[in-house]
């Protein structure tokens, strides 16, 4: 017997719930049964290859050198960014002669003018 504090829980839960089920687990659920198979998006027949479409990916060399530019892309935009905000905030914590309005230009910089 579900509990009257259960049955509230659940009726709030559930709005947010519906849409994270819809548009997220059950389009991943059904990319990774699609990746099983040999479809081609255009007919309606299809044959279940298992895990070989994932076996042909890692071995080509286009997939490989991609994920190589994908990984040096990401390590070098993420880490100078991250660096970067880093020194700014450590500037903007001294104390110094026109502190102020650097903080209100990077605070202030992104509003539109009228």
């Amino acid at each position: 017997m579900i509990s009257k504090h259960n049955l509230t829980r659940l009726a709030l839960i559930l709005p947010f719930m519906i849409p994270l089920l819809l548009f997220w687990i059950l389009p991943l659920l059904s990319g990774f049964a699609i990746s099983l198979t040999d479809w081609d998006y255009i007919s309606p027949t299809f044959n279940i290859v298992g895990i070989d479409n994932y076996t042909y990916i890692i071995t080509d060399s286009d997939f490989i050198k991609a994920l190589i530019n994908t990984i040096i892309f990401g390590v070098g935009t993420i880490f100078p960014t991250i660096a970067l905000g880093l020194a700014f905030a450590l500037l903007l914590q001294k104390k110094f002669s026109g502190a102020y309005l650097i903080n209100d230009y990077f605070q202030f910089h992104g509003l539109p003018l009228q």
